[in-house]
């Protein structure tokens, strides 16, 4: 509901400020009601539909000579193990040999008047420009194609899931170092000029605008330190063991293909119960001060006796001596896993109290920088055309795109 008043605030700036309402700059909202602390009701957004389903829709349809998705993932997993350059490369590769953009043929073939197919383009366009500019003022992170919606007859896109927020992508398993999506197959949808072809200018009215009413921004922005931010690092921790064992799973089952067995049964085991003692341990919020002691018993129980030789899951030498390569391999990731879940439990106290008001205060800070035009890998602050410019460099960086998560699915 936060979120929401959030973008009614920047909606409100744009309708006052004449270049940002040229330019038909706004937030498709809806309406939130809660019903609990932790629970409510959703206006459902008629004809929108998750931004995977035309993309996907588009490409098979358009590019039926494309690699797999299988086979890209497959890539784009196989390389992870590698240094930023090597993950580079295989974007590259991916980029121009495997995947070709395909969004742009959605309002060809909705609107085959010319007239309709532009309006639309350009709805497109002003629709994400305002959505990237008032998320990264927000540090909104985690936009994948389900979390990114649009409705096909208008070209507007709309923002749901704002469970990772204030630049918590950062921290994740897979940390995010982009400030908005920006991706192929997005600017394809713009028109033959890419992001200039109005998204650009529309970034720029947008942040400018903005910049132009801080204060106003600020209030609204500022309820976070009542509570709600408190409640976004929780999720922030879950969606960082979500993560993980997304990862550990998927590993398996690529082993589970490559040999012909089952090898899941103790590395599920172990996972599971590890990530349901964290997150039991951040639902108890009056135990959280002694979480860090429950979080390590928890996890040693689960995963067993610990042995000297991590790299090995933990398996006393005689046991490795005879497990088969797969079951060892799926206990070395299970280990892993079980590490990364009893880490996050015991650090789950640490945002109780003073602490959690700190940080609260230390992301408005971020919020006020970003609108002051100071960029946290630069010195100066920049004006709002030098920021659109830095914001649309970063998020198009190979260096970037190349070390996301791939569910992300960043060559799309």
């Amino acid at each position: 509901m936060l979120v929401q008043r959030y973008f009614q605030a920047c909606n409100g700036l744009w309708a006052g400020d004449a270049p940002a309402r040229a330019r038909g700059l706004s937030l498709r909202t809806y309406r939130v009601v809660p019903v609990t602390r932790a629970a409510g009701v959703l206006e459902f957004v008629e004809g929108a539909v998750p931004l995977q389903q035309p993309i996907t829709s588009m490409h098979e349809r358009y590019r039926p000579h494309d690699a797999p998705q299988q086979e890209v993932v497959r890539r784009v997993r196989d390389a992870e193990s590698e240094p930023v350059e090597g993950r580079v490369a295989v974007m590259k590769h991916i980029f121009s040999a495997m995947v070709r953009p395909a969004l742009h043929w959605l309002f060809l073939e909705r609107f085959p008047h010319p007239e309709a197919a532009l309006q639309r383009r350009r709805a497109f366009s002003a629709s994400l420009a305002a959505a990237s500019a008032a998320g990264h003022v927000v540090g909104l992170g985690d936009r994948h194609l389900s979390n990114v919606m649009m409705v096909p007859s208008m070209g507007e896109v709309v923002h749901i899931d704002f469970g990772v927020s204030f630049e918590q992508a950062a921290l994740l398993h897979t940390p995010e170092l982009v400030p908005f999506r920006l991706t192929r197959d997005l600017t394809a949808a713009m028109g033959a000029g890419g992001v200039e072809a109005g998204f650009r200018q529309g970034l720029e009215a947008s942040l400018a605008s903005m910049r132009a009413a801080p204060s106003a921004l600020g209030a609204v922005i500022g309820v976070v330190l009542d509570d709600p931010l408190c409640k976004w690092l929780a999720d922030g921790r879950q969606r960082m063991l979500w993560q993980a064992r997304m990862e550990e799973e998927e590993r398996i089952r690529q082993l589970e293909r490559e040999r012909g067995r089952s090898v899941a049964g103790r590395s599920m085991s172990v996972a599971g119960s590890v990530l349901r003692a964290a997150r039991g341990a951040e639902a108890d919020e009056d135990a959280e001060a002694g979480a860090e002691s429950a979080g390590s018993s928890e996890a040693d129980e689960a995963a067993g006796p610990r042995y000297e030789a991590e790299e090995d899951g933990g398996s006393p030498p005689a046991e490795r001596d005879t497990l088969a390569p797969e079951a060892l391999a799926a206990r070395r990731g299970a280990a892993t896993a079980a590490r990364l879940a009893a880490a996050a439990v015991a650090n789950a106290g640490a945002f109780a109290g003073g602490e959690a008001e700190a940080r609260a205060r230390k992301a408005l800070s971020r919020c006020q920088e970003k609108l002051q035009g100071h960029e946290s890998l630069l010195q100066r602050d920049l004006d709002p055309a030098a920021q659109c410019r830095f914001l649309i460099e970063q998020a198009t960086d190979m260096r970037h795109l190349a070390v996301l998560y791939r569910g992300w699915q960043a060559w799309m």
